[in-house]
């Protein structure tokens, strides 16, 4: 995985993946609720790394919407 990548989002991501391809493909694949934009692309913004870590609170609770 990026080696940029903040710990925390690579450790939430790994908890849900378990697998660094799977969180790779989900970091670089667009999402509507970044505007679809992919998440590597929101945290390149100010408040992409909030939008990003909701988007993953929201995966931990089981809320695919």
């Amino acid at each position: 995985m990026n080696e940029q990548l903040d710990a925390e989002i690579k450790l939430r991501l790994m908890a849900i993946f378990n697998d660094e391809a799977l969180c790779y493909e989900w970091l670089n694949n667009s999402k509507k609720p970044l505007g679809g934009i992919s998440p590597l692309d929101a945290l390149k913004k100010a408040e992409g790394k909030a939008k990003v870590l909701e988007m993953i609170t929201r995966i931990e609770t089981g809320d695919f919407s």
